[in-house]
């Protein structure tokens, strides 16, 4: 046992010692490296976050200008390393490196981990940092600028919290270089190529693991990106519509370009003329132009042929409205194509404030009935926590989607959100201007409890529960059936057996007591004693015989086969019968009903040759859920408290305890005796009982009005 348990503990230890090592050989920031992927084959160990990624002519292709488009590979556990390769715009956005990836998802920055790209939009090396948000650097011009369908080889380092990128031109040698040193920093993670509202190639990727000493020394930089309608952002605009003249001119004309939100505090008195850029977020039924100070409606002089995600500038009169601002008579001049911005995910009574007007905005709600059209719009109702809002879009815009979504749903919605009377009918704060039916997705479908679910539920289950009760009454019918044959089958056998056997015996002492001389009177006597034992006997056989058969009359009524019993014991005597009943019982089972016919059969018997009664009382009263059972005489009676050596009272009791019944007797000697059986009656459910009594109560039932009537 000693060294079964050595073994035990030896082979435990072993298998620990190579799990660990296989766990730290696994989780080694080594292992892998280098790694140099094959693309000529398919790269079943890249994982695809967005975009439209393959493998063409040894490069790895995007054709997709989705926003934030990743393609991951190699270890979690990858520490310090070098990624390189050759990097080829093939439109106006950036694409490039990403390194110490974690917890990507789909979605624009998405992803925890380090970016180093080109952007066409102001010719610079990118570098900063995603954490489910973007923390840019400030960029460095490459020399001769970023242009699309040129190679460019670009080389992403980190070192502990040192980040490095270095981007070079494959056809002048010239290069540009940035390093930074966050803090705190993503220890580890694994790689990946990024592009943004551009496709682009990589071909000649490599990843290398890295010593302090090959990193490049840090340079003194920013730790943040420039703000949103900065100077700087404002030539990066400047620089993407054309050549230097270009962005001088252009950078000039947006420093008197006014914020949206800014517009909100103009005098109403004095209306004036304004100057805005932005992107438009909706083109029908009307035209709305959004920046990041916000978003306003603009009624312009002709249609302009626009599409959402176009950068825009606009000239026009305000006309200042509460919460909101509109620019009529106004003059819409197209700057640039770009992709539509993602939608501001807000609560519903963050956007009954009135400060999202003319903003994309996404929020949820609680459908509260079915679409409804009117005209050429649907309009939704909804609620999310006690804020009403409705929200509109054109019929024509795949409606056909709408027809799965039902009352009581939970949606998360996206579109503008306009607190213009001609929308809200002064009904709700605010109406949701939904672009497509793409863009209502169902979170969570109706409550099941509905009505609509309710209902058809309660009425297959009462219909189950009919059938269940039928086959239970058939079930129990069958049973019944079986035990009235089976009481039959005794019936015939006792009768075929017992019953000729007595009536044989009869015959016999007949002849025998006919045959002897009368000479022997004593022996006359006791061939005549069992000429009545026999007698009896076989009258009791009968009796059995007759109460089995199913056709017999006692199975019909208690009472009366009671009465027709004691009318058997007392055709000899002097004993004057009384019969009475109280109430109609309902039909007794079987076994109750001839447990109570013996009951009643022994204290009539008893009373019929033991008490020398003048009277006896046979009688039924039902109460309700009760039946009570009384057999009373006037005769000698006896001590009902002392022991009795007969088993009449005995057999009595134990009958009327194997039906859950209870047994009284009464009596003392000189004064007759009672007996009484109380059984409760079984309840019987019924369709017809449960009709009755709806309708006693219904009839029976006094209003509460005034002027009610019973």
């Amino acid at each position: 046992m000693i060294r079964f348990a050595k073994g035990t503990i030896a082979g435990i230890l072993v298998l620990g010692i190579l799990g660990f090592v296989a766990f730290r050989y696994y989780a080694s920031p080594s292992r892998g490296l280098p790694y140099r992927p094959s693309l000529t084959s398919s790269a079943l160990n890249w994982t695809t976050f967005g975009g439209a990624w393959q493998i063409a002519g040894g490069s790895m292709r995007n054709d997709s200008d989705e926003r934030g488009a990743k393609l991951l590979m190699g270890s979690r556990f990858w520490r310090n390393y070098t990624v390189d390769a050759d990097v080829q715009l093939l439109g106006l956005g950036d694409a490039g490196i990403i390194a110490r990836v974690t917890h990507p998802e789909l979605g624009v920055d998405s992803y925890s981990g380090y970016y180093a790209g080109l952007r066409t939009m102001d010719g610079s090396l990118v570098l900063g940092r995603a954490d489910y948000g973007w923390q840019e650097y400030p960029p460095v011009a490459m020399p001769g600028g970023v242009q699309p369908f040129h190679w460019y080889h670009l080389t992403l380092s980190v070192y502990g919290c040192r980040i490095a990128a270095v981007a070079v031109d494959r056809a002048t040698g010239k290069q540009a270089r940035v390093v930074f040193r966050p803090r705190p920093c993503t220890p580890t993670g694994r790689i990946g190529l990024r592009s943004y509202t551009s496709g682009g190639i990589w071909r000649n990727i490599r990843v290398t693991p890295l010593t302090s000493a090959a990193l490049p020394r840090p340079q003194l930089l920013g730790h943040l990106a420039a703000p949103e309608g900065s100077s700087h952002q404002r030539s990066l605009l400047a620089a993407y519509v054309s050549g230097n003249a270009a962005a001088a001119l252009l950078h000039k004309d947006l420093s008197h370009a006014q914020s949206i939100g800014s517009l909100r505090y103009l005098s109403p008195v004095h209306p004036s003329r304004a100057v805005v850029r932005g992107v438009v977020v909706l083109t029908s039924p009307r035209l709305y132009v959004q920046d990041n100070t916000g978003g306003i409606a603009v009624e312009p002089r002709s249609s302009p042929s626009l599409k959402i995600g176009d950068e825009v500038e606009v000239s026009g009169e305000i006309e200042p409205r509460p919460f909101r601002s509109v620019l009529t008579a106004a003059s819409v001049h197209l700057l640039w194509e770009s992709s539509p911005d993602p939608p501001l995910s807000i609560t519903a009574n963050q956007a009954a404030t009135g400060a999202y007007d003319g903003m994309f905005i996404q929020t949820e709600g609680r459908l509260k009935g079915e679409p409804v059209r009117q005209g050429n719009m649907i309009s939704l109702d909804l609620v999310r926590q006690e804020q009403e809002f409705h929200a509109v879009l054109d019929a024509g815009r795949s409606t056909g989607r709408l027809l799965g979504i039902y009352s009581g749903s939970t949606l998360r919605l996206r579109g503008i959100c306009v607190s213009d009377p001609h929308w809200t009918k002064s009904l709700t704060p605010f109406v949701l201007l939904v672009r497509s039916a793409g863009d209502i997705k169902v979170l969570v479908g109706p409550p099941w409890w509905s009505w609509s679910t309710l209902l058809p539920f309660v009425l297959a289950a009462l219909v189950l529960i009919g059938i269940g009760y039928h086959l239970f009454l058939l079930a129990r019918h069958w049973r019944l059936r079986a035990i009235l044959e089976e009481r039959s089958r005794l019936a015939h056998e006792i009768h075929d057996t017992l019953a000729q056997s007595f009536a044989g015996i009869s015959f016999q002492l007949q002849a025998i007591r006919t045959s002897m001389p009368p000479n022997m009177p004593v022996l006359n006597e006791q061939v005549r004693v069992a000429c009545d034992l026999v007698r009896h006997s076989h009258e009791e056989a009968r009796r059995g015989i007759a109460s089995l058969r199913p056709e017999s009359p006692e199975s019909a009524d208690l009472l009366a086969a009671l009465e027709a019993s004691a009318v058997r014991m007392t055709r000899s005597g002097e004993i004057a019968l009384r019969v009475s009943r109280e109430g109609n019982a309902p039909a007794l089972p079987l076994r109750m009903q001839d447990t109570l016919f013996r009951i009643g059969q022994e204290a009539i018997a008893n009373a019929v040759q033991h008490s020398g009664a003048a009277h006896i009382r046979i009688s039924t009263r039902y109460e309700g859920s009760a039946l009570h059972l009384l057999i009373e005489d006037d005769g000698c009676g006896f001590d009902a408290d002392l022991p009795h050596g007969g088993f009449g009272l005995v057999g009595m009791r134990e009958r009327a305890r194997s039906i859950g019944a209870g047994l009284a007797v009464v009596s003392s000697k000189g004064s007759g005796a009672r007996i009484e059986a109380t059984v409760p009656l079984p309840v019987s459910f019924s369709l017809k009982n449960c009709y009755r009594w709806l309708w006693n109560v219904c009839r029976t039932r006094t209003r509460a009005h005034s002027y009610s009537y019973r």
